[in-house]
């Protein structure tokens, strides 16, 4: 139902062949306590509900804290423990159009994250679920279509504790 392939224009398509169903690349090493994040992620397709982010400081697929941007422009942060999600922030609308594509700036330093969508604060939350943790490309596709694509054309991070310590405090 998922596949994740290399695009030869740069980038990685991720997609996803089944209604209701959240699934994510990890990314096995390292593991990270605090970081930033910057990616650009595009949606291809404008059909159905979809949303694309990644999943911070992911202890195997039970414990961990994911981002969310949906197509239709709204945010989401949750926290997974021991299996069990729960809402930090739930769905709420991004400060700006997403349209086709976003850029995702995320800073996670200590039990707080602080998140800008196209150069704008989006949300900013404290959470202490996960210390420390792997990074995953995520991917949820909803009830409307059977097939979700998104592309991820890049991402940078950052986990030397000055350069993560500035960027918190820029945004």
């Amino acid at each position: 139902p998922m596949q994740l392939i290399y695009q030869s224009g740069g980038g990685y398509e991720f997609s996803l062949h089944s209604r209701n169903y959240f699934a994510w690349a990890d990314a096995p090493e390292p593991r990270y306590g605090d970081f930033a994040l910057e990616a650009q992620l595009e949606f291809p397709e404008a059909g159905g509900h979809f949303a694309a982010g990644f999943l911070l400081r992911a202890e195997g697929d039970r414990d961990f804290l994911y981002i969310l941007v949906s197509n239709r422009g709204f945010l989401r942060i949750d926290a997974v423990f021991n299996g069990t999600p729960h809402a930090v922030i739930p769905w709420t609308e991004c400060p700006g159009p997403v349209e086709g594509g976003f850029n995702l700036k995320a800073v996670l330093s200590g039990s707080r994250l602080v998140v800008a969508v196209d150069d704008r604060w989006a949300a900013e939350c404290e959470d202490d679920t996960v210390r420390q943790g792997h990074l995953a490309f995520a991917v949820q596709n909803y009830d409307e279509t059977q097939d979700a694509r998104c592309l991820l054309r890049f991402i940078l991070v950052e986990s030397r504790p000055l350069e993560v310590e500035a960027w918190r405090l820029r945004w």
